[in-house]
C-alpha cells in the first residue's frame, strides 16, 4: 500500500517534471520564434516619425525578409514589417527608382494579405490596402470601402490620422457621404490638435479639396485658425480661413 507521503513524494516529482517540460517546451518555441526585435525597433520610430536615410532602411532587409516568409509570426510584427515596407516603398516612389517602386509595391502585396488576416481590425493595414491598390492598378471607386474602413476600424489615431488624411484628401471629389464627412472631419481634428504638417497637407491637396475643407475648418479654435492661416500665407497662398482676417494679397498667392 502506498503511504500518504508517498503519494507527496510523487506528486511532487510529477509536478516539477510538468514544470521542466513546459520550461523546454517553452524555449523551444522562444529560440524558434524569428528575432524581429530590429524591425520592431524601426517601426517604431517611422510611427513617431524618424527620418531614414535609404541605406538604414536596406539594413533592415533581412528581418524583413525573415518576417515576410516564417509561417507562424506575431501580428504585431507582420504589421511593423508592412510599415517597414510601406516607408521603403515611399522612399523609392520619392526618388522616382521605378523598378524598385514596383519591386517594393509587389513583395509589399502578400504581406499585407498576411497581416490583414492577422489583425482584421487594423485600421492601418485597411488604409495601407487602399494607398496599395491606388498604386498598383489606379483608382478604383469601389475601393474607397477600404478606406472607410480604415476610419471604421481606427477614428482616433494621430500618426494613423495623419498618414491617412494626405491618402484621402487625393480622392475627395470622388467620394459621398459619410465617407467625405469623415475625412473632413479628420481635417479639422489634425488642425485643432495640431498635429502633423497639415499646412503642407492642405496646399498639396487640390482646389477641390481645399474648397471643401475651409468652410469646415469653422469648428477648429481661434488660436489653431489662426496658426493654420499664418502657415498656408507663409507658403504663398492667400486663402480665407473662417473668422480670420485675411493678410494683405500677394501678387504670386495661388
Amino acid at each position: 500500500m502506498v503511504s500518504r507521503s508517498d503519494l507527496s513524494r510523487m506528486s511532487t516529482r510529477i509536478a516539477l517534471t510538468a514544470v521542466g517540460l513546459g520550461a523546454i517546451a517553452w524555449a523551444g518555441v522562444v529560440l524558434a520564434a524569428p528575432t524581429t526585435r530590429g524591425l520592431d525597433r524601426v517601426a517604431d520610430r517611422i510611427v513617431v516619425g524618424d527620418a531614414f536615410k535609404p541605406d538604414d532602411l536596406r539594413r533592415i532587409a533581412v528581418d524583413l525578409e525573415e518576417a515576410s516568409r516564417t509561417p507562424q509570426i506575431r501580428a504585431s510584427a507582420l504589421r511593423n514589417a508592412v510599415i517597414v515596407a510601406v516607408r521603403q516603398a515611399e522612399e523609392a516612389i520619392a526618388e522616382g527608382r521605378r523598378t524598385e517602386i514596383d519591386e517594393r509595391l509587389e513583395a509589399l502585396g502578400p504581406m499585407l494579405d498576411r497581416a490583414l488576416v492577422a489583425a482584421p481590425g487594423d485600421g492601418f493595414l485597411w488604409l495601407v490596402r487602399f494607398w496599395h491598390g491606388n498604386l498598383r492598378s489606379g483608382f478604383d471607386a469601389r475601393n474607397l470601402d477600404l478606406l472607410a474602413a480604415s476610419y471604421r476600424a481606427a477614428p482616433r489615431e494621430g500618426w494613423i490620422a495623419v498618414r491617412r488624411t494626405s491618402v484621402a484628401l487625393a480622392a475627395i471629389s470622388r467620394m459621398e457621404e459619410p465617407l467625405r464627412g469623415a475625412v473632413v472631419d479628420e481635417f479639422v481634428g489634425l488642425v485643432n490638435s495640431r498635429l502633423g504638417p497639415m499646412a503642407d497637407i492642405f496646399v498639396t491637396s487640390g482646389w477641390p479639396a481645399r474648397d471643401t475643407l475651409l468652410p469646415a475648418l469653422a469648428a477648429a479654435s481661434e488660436v489653431n485658425r489662426q496658426n493654420f492661416a499664418r502657415a498656408v500665407y507663409q507658403r504663398g497662398y492667400d486663402i480665407e480661413v473662417p473668422g480670420i482676417a485675411r493678410s494683405d494679397a500677394r501678387p504670386w498667392s495661388r
